[in-house]
């Protein structure tokens, strides 16, 4: 069941899972992070994997934006550890040839 959860949302919310790759590629998935989200109201990558379960922590309302720490939940860093996995394959030379 929770295997094709995180299907779905490889399939239709790549979005959500390229930007906490992004955001945590460098550094210790299990490390948490601090976030400012500068317009509380508009639209997020962040806020809709906090909604999926992928982030823990929480967001609050500060000046018109929206700042916390958050984490990557065990699910985040499955999908983030996945498309890291991916994308290391695609990128090899073996492939590209």
């Amino acid at each position: 069941m929770i295997e094709a959860r995180l299907d779905l949302l490889e399939k239709f919310r790549p979005d959500i899972i390229s930007n906490l790759m992004l955001l945590w590629w460098k550094d210790d998935l299990c490390q948490p992070t601090d976030f400012y989200l500068a317009v509380a109201h508009a639209p997020s990558v962040t806020k809709d994997a906090l909604k999926a379960g992928l982030l823990s922590g929480r967001l609050k309302y500060r000046g018109g934006g929206l700042t916390g720490r958050l984490e990557l939940t065990a699910e985040g860093r499955y999908l983030v550890r996945r498309m890291l996995r991916r994308m290391r394959v695609t990128g090899s030379p073996e492939v590209a040839a």
